[in-house]
């Protein structure tokens, strides 16, 4: 009964973990996206300007 209870227990801390840790890993895929797509991005923002 003990063991059964650990386990539940460390299932929960485990989930609540891996979920903040998404959570923290999509927000820092999100920023990067917008570094490494910056120009495309800006040219589909205001397609008619011409950077020289």
């Amino acid at each position: 009964m003990r063991t059964s209870l650990h386990a539940r227990s460390w299932a929960t801390v485990h989930r609540w973990t891996s979920l903040v840790c998404a959570g923290f890993l999509l927000i820092i895929c999100v920023t990067g996206l917008r570094l490494v797509f910056s120009d495309q991005i800006s040219q589909w923002e205001e397609p008619y300007v011409v950077y020289s």
